[in-house]
């Protein structure tokens, strides 16, 4: 319900996937749009997306993000039990 609230956000979506991301969708609230792409096709795929919004004078912008190949890490009890403490 909220893809008409987000100016050329489908044109955005589909900008991505056809520059080679594996899918885009909307991003938080709803006033951004993220892909997940290949590493090799993450210039196409973000400038495709900027052109689809409009550009610099649109106000769009694009980051490139890495994923954390960890995850959350358990931390020491102790350690997280004196980071809760008041100072």
């Amino acid at each position: 319900y909220r893809l008409p609230l987000i100016p050329r956000a489908k044109a955005v979506l589909e900008s991505a996937l056809k520059a080679g991301a594996w899918g885009a969708t909307i991003s938080g609230s709803g006033s951004g749009v993220i892909a997940a792409c290949p590493r090799d096709t993450q210039v196409a795929v973000g400038t495709a997306m900027f052109e689809a919004f409009g550009g610099a004078a649109a106000g769009a912008a694009t980051f490139t993000l890495r994923p954390d190949m960890h995850g959350a890490q358990p931390r020491d009890f102790g350690t997280l039990r004196d980071s809760m403490r008041s100072p």
